[in-house]
């Protein structure tokens, strides 16, 4: 064996090369791919959406027999209309019952749906990482590519299982609750949606950071994930060279970053629903106070004041609902943009059709004067010359990151 004028690239620890940046996608694409993956479900997605909309104008009809329910019972010692209270109560009886079965069955089929989507997912990034090249490889840690596969398939998952349904059905809970407060009484609408601006000013300014924070969770958690799959696949080197102690410091680095990272975005997101319950709670107790003075004053019934305060609830839980849902959103858009990224990554190069084969193989391996490099600004490889005669065996020695592993399979 000769090893004249061989240079080996350097080592980089814990990864030898920088992991290549993630490309920026817009969000209107990124949910666009995802749609692609829905192929096959429109029949069922059709199905939930019109379970979601009978679920929904069942809810919507509730608070309007109470308010009917509420002046039945207005009539004084003996003017209580037992009849007509009984009536709405068997009405009403009905109209949970079924809004519950419409709302389990809209459930199953959305699990099943994501279920569906979710393989199909899975099944393609997977099929994806096996026509990488070795480049790929090198250049990513495999707990990083593990993550994909796991935490950012799974955040798409509770989306679709959870939060479409919570999306869809609020913004007919918001239109339909609109709809009836203003039937009822256009002036208490009116006061009701003065501190509104205020809720969607708050949720905005949150709204900008959100996204950021948890796409840059996302990464920092491959990269945890990363650092614990190589020290536990190498527990036996990390042990024989004593660098227990070194491993565990370096751990704690890239886990106060995750910890760093996640504090932030788990304290953004959070800061959404208790500023919305105070703007709802403020505009609760100003239609309730006004609509008091309404009643006493004759201009409106104690019944259709209770259906309103009913009605401005459920108008102000689909603006929860939906603060909330946007959170769970931004996580899942930021995975799918991670997964996404994997999946534009370019194929490995296949063999020219005119690629000759390889018939005698007498087991000598000559490199002469051999150069490699991922990208110019990092050399791998640089005029190795070695000699391997058939049988001999030959052991590659050097620093993570040296070019052992291209050595070999060069």
């Amino acid at each position: 064996m000769s090893a004249t004028g061989t240079k080996l690239g350097p080592g980089h620890s814990p990864f030898p090369f920088p992991a290549p940046s993630e490309k920026a996608k817009s969000s209107r694409g990124t949910l666009m791919r995802l749609w692609g993956y829905l192929k096959g479900e429109q029949w069922s997605l059709l199905l939930v959406f019109a379970l979601i909309l009978t679920a929904s104008l069942l809810t919507l009809s509730g608070p309007f027999l109470i308010g009917r329910a509420v002046d039945a019972l207005t009539g004084g010692k003996g003017g209580v209309d037992f009849a007509r209270l009984s009536s709405i109560s068997l009405n009403l009886l009905a109209v949970y019952l079924s809004a519950a079965l419409a709302t389990w069955a809209q459930t199953y089929l959305l699990v099943a749906i994501s279920q569906n989507t979710i393989q199909r997912l899975r099944d393609a990034l997977f099929a994806k990482i096996q026509t990488l090249p070795l480049k790929f490889f090198d250049q990513n840690p495999h707990g990083e590519l593990m993550s994909r596969l796991t935490n950012d398939i799974e955040n798409i998952n509770n989306t679709l299982s959870q939060s479409i349904a919570h999306i869809f059905s609020s913004f007919i809970l918001l239109g339909g609750a609109l709809t009836m407060m203003l039937v009822l009484s256009p002036s208490l609408t009116i006061l009701s949606l003065l501190v509104i601006p205020l809720g969607v000013g708050l949720t905005g300014a949150i709204a900008r950071r959100t996204r950021h924070y948890f796409s840059g969770q996302q990464t920092e958690l491959g990269q945890v994930n990363a650092y614990i799959e190589e020290k536990i696949s190498g527990a036996r080197v990390v042990k024989a060279f004593g660098r227990e102690e070194a491993s565990r410091r370096e751990f704690q680095e890239i886990n106060r970053r995750l910890t760093r990272v996640g504090l932030r975005a788990q304290i953004f997101s959070g800061l959404v629903p208790p500023l919305m319950n105070m703007v709802n709670n403020l505009s609760f107790a100003v239609v309730a106070a006004v609509g008091g003075w309404m009643a006493v004053g004759g201009m409106l019934s104690i019944g259709v004041i209770a259906s309103f305060l009913n009605y401005s609830k459920q108008f102000a839980r689909p603006i929860n609902e939906l603060a909330n849902s946007y959170n769970t959103f931004q996580a899942a858009l930021a995975g799918a943009e991670r997964v996404f990224a994997v999946m534009d990554e370019e194929p490995e190069q296949r063999d020219d059709p005119d690629a000759e084969i390889l018939r005698e193989v007498a087991g000598e391996v000559d490199f002469e004067g051999v150069r490699f490099a991922y990208s110019a600004e990092i050399p791998v490889l640089h005029e190795v010359n070695l000699h391997a005669a058939p049988g001999q065996r030959i052991a590659l020695v050097g620093p993570t990151g040296a070019g052992k592993r291209r050595s070999s399979t060069c």
